[in-house]
């Protein structure tokens, strides 16, 4: 079509149907076209042409085979995931009733009459292991709602004072067991922050748990909320053992549990899970984490979330 039309153009200047412009320094005379060179620059972009076109189609043909590709891949990857999930979800669902079955069973036999000391020690790191293997499920099934939640869809306005407090008072016997000062500190009054309300009170929970676990009896701990540059900013503070310089990059990694033996503390139970969750659960709301530590001298670890209504806006609003 585009050679016809070319071609046409072409045939209707030098026939004199069309008026022929001939461009300065292109054609030497303002004479009328003369045949051979018409004839010329039909042949020559019939060439360019013919030379085009097949490596145009070639080119094109190829694509679209690798868009088809693509597209099956994705399909199967898809299906591979939905697959992946559903099996997540009826492991955790299987698994999840007879570790917590056994888990009262151990607990009964914790209760029963007397039992010799090799007993009891066989008790306790049954229920120890069962512990950590609840705790191990339990962060899997956060992992799996965050496969399977949609952020957007399922976003509300959360105001973060009765957040915070509200996952504070939940571990209140963990800190009371470990007679652990608590302090929450929120500053002022701000717009709530948009998100799945479930998803960031496990986010702060998993601060506050590893605050707790990590902080030795009759340390303290610091829950705040404020706001900074746009962004509201949820920090735990506690005065535990601390963090090695080495292994801050590693923090918010998966499966990443730093080995360090403390006499206070003991064997912590955990995942590698945790700080792993936290960071997924603030990305997926747009927001991102970070901690400030040093050894033997606490940590604060910190969830940066945007608020609902920008500055920018409130303040319009205001006016």
């Amino acid at each position: 079509t585009g050679y016809a039309l070319f071609s046409g153009l072409a045939l209707g200047e030098w026939l004199g149907i069309i008026p022929c412009h001939c461009p300065l320094g292109l054609v030497n005379s303002a004479a009328s076209l003369d045949g051979r060179f018409v004839l010329a620059v039909l042949c020559a972009q019939g060439i360019a042409m013919g030379l085009g076109v097949p490596i145009m189609t070639t080119l094109t043909s190829l694509l679209q085979k690798g868009e088809e590709q693509l597209r099956t891949s994705n399909r199967e990857l898809d299906r591979r995931t939905r697959m992946q999930r559903d099996f997540l979800h009826i492991a955790l669902h299987d698994l999840k009733a007879p570790v917590d079955v056994a888990i009262m069973l151990a607990h009964h036999l914790d209760s029963l009459g007397t039992r010799s000391e090799e007993q009891s020690h066989i008790v306790d790191r049954m229920l120890t292991r069962l512990t950590h293997a609840r705790v191990f499920l339990q962060d899997l099934a956060v992992l799996a709602a965050l496969e399977s939640a949609n952020t957007s869809d399922e976003a509300v306005d959360v105001e973060v004072d009765g957040l915070v407090r509200a996952t504070v008072s939940e571990h209140e016997e963990a800190f009371t067991a470990r007679q652990q000062q608590v302090t929450v500190e929120i500053a002022g009054d701000f717009p709530p922050i948009r998100g799945v309300r479930r998803l960031l009170q496990t986010a702060i929970a998993n601060l506050v748990s590893n605050a707790n676990k990590y902080t030795p009896p009759g340390g303290q701990i610091v829950v705040r909320a404020f706001r900074t540059d746009g962004n509201m900013r949820i920090e735990v503070q506690d005065t535990g053992i601390g963090i090695a310089p080495e292994d801050h990059k590693r923090l918010f990694q998966e499966f990443v549990r730093l080995k360090r033996k403390d006499s206070v503390l003991g064997e912590v139970a955990g995942s590698g899970l945790g700080l792993s969750i936290v960071r997924r659960i603030a990305e997926s709301h747009g927001g991102s984490v970070g901690a400030m530590s040093e050894l033997n001298k606490g940590s604060t670890f910190y969830l940066e979330l945007p608020l609902a209504v920008p500055v920018g806006r409130e303040r319009e609003e205001a006016e």
